[in-house]
């Protein structure tokens, strides 16, 4: 898990904007049926695309409602190995696969550096790779998640080939073409039982037919993710609470059911403002009777209710910053700066998230005449605030040669925490 984010528990029930990870299961409710169409699917078949909304809780579904069923303490077939394609997928994929040996530092990096060298050689790259890992064939079977597939489109850059230099443009090209290569030949593989899931938004489902193989690949095997029904999204309020020893307001329950449906970001933004209300209950709980947070119709309407909550907490967060003294840039102006660089409108006319490495990001921030420490600094201040796991408005994600995040590593990659964020702050 990313350095800023703090596992769901009894102190923190509710994860807010960004999606659940596995260690956040106990506290993921609400898809137990969708969970039981899905598990025999990805456990009888080699290839799924699980495809829904932005918003729809695609990447939650998989880490924290079926890796738990698929890793039972008394079922350890499977060994999961789950990457995003981010800015080098091939590399993303060697450092995962590396996961399995147990290394750490430099030794992990050397055994990613070998993997490597092996899924370039082949499109059976992956199943070679497994079989050069000691005791590999202990483990089981295997399944492979791929998380927001459609990063590996961006990566090639296939909707915007004139944002980058023709060989840079032909080099992406070939990798991720590679990389799909890769994916489905590891289906096919008769020696070690691989099961490829991929996570991917429903608008960028027509890219697949850039790549050979691949629509057949999505269209045998979808799993398309629905919105939540009301009594579902019930359960997504009430049984954290009952976990975590909370209570709640049937008003404010109601009142929250009734500002959601089954339009995209119903579920970050319900997330959010509960996870806002807690906040508030959790600091005063110590005045009440029997010292247990009690989530009132106040707090929602404090926080802004599931309309607003988002919008009003990162209002609330510019303002504190705006505060700060600086004698170089305003934190308020290199905020605008950096949420500006992290976004871009695509060419069908929606505003999209546009990763962008640290070290080029303070290019944004830096204003003429302002020296590269103190546009670092000031960058620093903005990203290391809304990535903070009280928000998780922004994200960090580790560089592909290192399995560590860190803010001031020049090639992490600072991403925009959810698309909710873009269509709904004010």
């Amino acid at each position: 898990m990313f350095p800023y984010l703090k596992p769901a528990d009894r102190d923190w029930p509710f994860i807010g904007l960004r999606p659940f990870q596995y260690d956040d299961h106990e506290y993921f409710f609400g898809r137990e049926g969708e969970l039981e169409v899905l598990e025999p699917q990805v456990t009888n078949k080699r290839f799924v695309a699980i495809v829904g909304s932005s918003g729809s809780g695609k990447s939650s579904l998989i880490s924290a409602g079926l890796r738990p069923r698929l890793e039972k303490p008394q079922d350890h077939r499977w060994n999961w190995i789950e990457m995003r394609p981010a800015d080098a997928p091939i590399r993303k994929l060697a450092l995962a696969m590396a996961d399995l040996t147990n290394k750490t530092g430099d030794l992990l990096q050397a055994w990613a550096d070998r993997l490597e060298r092996v899924l370039t050689k082949s499109s059976f790259g992956i199943a070679e790779a497994l079989r050069s890992i000691p005791q590999r064939s202990d483990v089981g079977q295997v399944l492979l998640l791929v998380d927001q597939f459609e990063e590996l489109f961006r990566f090639a850059s296939l909707r915007s080939e004139g944002s980058i230099d023709p060989a840079t443009f032909a080099e992406r090209r070939d990798e991720a073409t590679a990389f799909v290569r890769l994916l489905l030949a590891a289906t096919e593989s008769p020696e070690v039982p691989i099961h490829v899931v991929v996570t991917m938004r429903s608008d960028f489902i027509g890219d697949c037919a850039r790549f050979h193989g691949l629509p057949a690949a999505v269209s045998r095997s979808q799993f398309l993710v629905p919105g939540m029904t009301r009594d579902q999204r019930e359960d997504v309020i009430r049984k954290p609470l009952r976990l975590a020893g909370g209570e709640v307001d049937s008003d404010l329950v109601q009142r929250a059911l009734n500002a959601t449906n089954e339009e995209s970001d119903q579920l970050p933004i319900l997330q959010h403002a509960m996870m806002r209300c807690w906040e508030r209950a959790f600091r005063r709980r110590k005045q009440e009777v029997d010292q247990r947070p009690h989530l009132r119709i106040k707090d929602y309407t404090a926080v802004g209710g599931v309309d607003k909550a988002l919008s009003v907490h990162a209002n609330e967060i510019l303002k504190a910053l705006a505060k700060k003294r600086s004698t170089t840039i305003g934190l308020e102006l290199a905020t605008k700066r950096v949420f500006q660089a992290l976004t871009e409108t695509d060419q069908e006319g929606r505003s999209v998230r546009r990763p962008q490495r640290f070290h080029d990001l303070i290019q944004y921030v830096r204003p003429n005449g302002l020296s590269e420490d103190a546009a670092k600094e000031a960058t620093a201040a903005v990203v290391d605030r809304f990535a903070s796991h009280d928000s998780s408005f922004l994200r960090v994600i580790p560089p592909a040669d290192t399995s560590d995040s860190s803010i001031g590593d020049a090639d992490s990659i600072i991403d925009i925490g959810h698309e909710a964020l873009i269509r709904r702050w004010g």
